[in-house]
């Protein structure tokens, strides 16, 4: 038999960028629908891979979860970071938004701290260009040190020139001399830090991320080293951490904050020309009032009340032309049933005629949920979801929860009319597990859509003057109910 040539490993490229920044975008610009979806082990934050052929090269491009820093905060962020230092990418792929460029640089300085070949992709330059705040690419490459792209990724602008850099990465006829922060007294423990470490893991990142003291440096370092090595690198850390702390009177986390945002600080003022006066964006301009210390509450409260007006009161009148609909399909059905006698029904007809009920009864509620989750697709996607998140973060962290519950909660029901299972699942972007599990265990005490046909079977009996009053008032004493066995299970058995 002919032997066939081995297939040649694809190159693997993980693709990194903060939130909102376009990395999704341009991961299917460059992949179409040659894309793979799956979930990391042991978390249920989403994995993403996709094939990118070039020249007889297989490049396997990974989108890896949104994160501001690489950091141990939230599963993203610990997904990213072990993935870079476990997989170690051939290249990584970092995406900035042009427009929030000091911002993302907190990231890019800790990429080029894992002493991977990078590439800096500038997305959505030309809204940086309206915004009359351009960013001079040449100066921005000087000073990382690595190649820099520019590319509008809902227009698939620049994916050649970024397609072309990555090839030239890859082969090696680019030069990346990174320019990396100089820590200044914390430069010394990081060297003896580094001389703890087998040569395979003697990353700056790595060396500071062991200073810093995270929580998951063991599992990170763990499979690399035996128990004993482990300890005494883990003790080495933690005993110049102690020592820097006592002689700067600063901890090690914060002074490794601070000298990157300088440093990125310094980055941005050398590559966006100085004195442009940067016009303010229409978002900035909503930001300024929807988040507003006064106005933020009454915008939330209107937000409230129209998504409820909207899904729950105006759908209802919908189910006024469905009902008879669904009514004429159970008809036409009991008529090629056998027909019932005077005193014996069929078990047959009996049989199907409840099924039919009982399909048409949840049917019947479709439209309300159908322009509910539309409503809160805009609310996503708009961008006004997170700012709800952060208007009741305080208030939400008072009762155990996070800002992030927001989401579950208002996919569970808040508004009367969700389901509890994408509330559920949403919580998976909840970064602390105490207030995820206890979203969880309180997401099924809103108003899923199952019971909204009793609420209105009894308010329509009891309450038929005030049909809308009342259903309002069974939502807000359950978010109530629901805030209180929050507190209740973060005071006692999640605590």
């Amino acid at each position: 038999m002919p032997s066939h040539p081995a297939r040649p490993q694809p190159v693997i490229v993980g693709l990194v960028g903060q939130p909102n920044s376009g990395k999704s975008t341009l991961f299917n610009a460059l992949t179409g629908l040659r894309q793979h979806i799956a979930n990391y082990p042991g978390v249920t934050v989403e994995k993403k891979t996709g094939r990118l052929d070039r020249h007889g090269r297989r490049i396997e491009l990974v989108d890896l979860p949104g994160s501001y820093s690489l950091s141990a905060f939230s599963p993203e962020e610990r997904v990213v970071s072990q993935f870079l230092l476990q997989e170690s990418p051939q290249a990584v792929i970092n995406v900035l938004d042009a427009t929030q460029l000091r911002r993302g640089l907190m990231l890019t300085l800790q990429l080029l701290e894992m002493g991977l070949p990078l590439i800096a992709v500038l997305n959505m330059s030309d809204v940086a260009q309206r915004n009359q705040q351009p960013v001079n690419t040449g100066r921005l490459s000087a000073a990382l040190g690595a190649p820099v792209v520019s590319t509008i990724g809902r227009r698939g602008q620049g994916l050649e020139p970024l397609t072309q850099t990555l090839d030239d990465v890859l082969d090696g006829r680019v030069r990346i001399a990174t320019r990396l922060p100089d820590y200044g007294p914390l430069e010394g423990p990081l060297a003896t830090v580094l001389e703890a470490l087998p040569e395979k893991l003697r990353s700056r990142w790595l060396g500071l991320h062991l200073l810093e003291g995270e929580s998951d440096a063991r599992a990170l370092i763990g499979p690399y080293l035996s128990a004993e090595e482990l300890e005494h690198t883990l003790t080495v850390a933690a005993r110049e951490r102690a020592d820097f702390t006592q002689r700067q009177g600063i901890s090690v986390a914060d002074h490794i904050v601070g000298t990157r945002n300088r440093q990125a600080h310094e980055i941005e003022s050398a590559c966006v020309p100085a004195g442009t006066p940067g016009r303010i964006s229409l978002s900035e301009r909503v930001d300024r009032a929807v988040l507003n210390r006064w106005l933020a509450p009454v915008f939330l409260l209107a937000t409230v009340y129209a998504i409820y007006h909207t899904s729950i009161v105006q759908g209802y009148e919908l189910t006024h032309y469905t009902w008879p609909l669904l009514a004429g399909m159970r008809n036409l059905a009991a008529e090629w049933l056998p027909a019932a006698g005077f005193l014996y029904d069929p078990l047959t007809r009996s049989m199907a005629l409840w099924l039919i009920d009982s399909v048409n009864t949840l049917l019947n509620y479709v439209p309300i949920f159908l322009i509910l989750f539309a409503l809160i697709a805009i609310l996503e996607d708009s961008g006004y979801m997170a700012r709800i998140a952060f208007i009741l973060d305080r208030i939400l962290h008072r009762f155990g929860l996070h800002g992030q519950s927001t989401l579950p909660f208002v996919l569970g029901g808040v508004f009367a009319g969700g389901c509890a299972v994408p509330g559920v699942m949403a919580t998976k972007a909840i970064p602390d597990p105490r207030a995820r599990l206890a979203t969880i265990l309180t997401v099924p005490y809103m108003n899923c859509l199952a019971k909204v046909p009793l609420y209105t079977l009894l308010i329509g009996i009891f309450f038929v003057d005030h049909k809308g009053l009342m259903l309002f008032f069974i939502a807000t004493i359950t978010v109530m109910v629901a805030l209180l066995v929050a507190r209740l299970l973060t005071a006692s058995v999640l605590r």
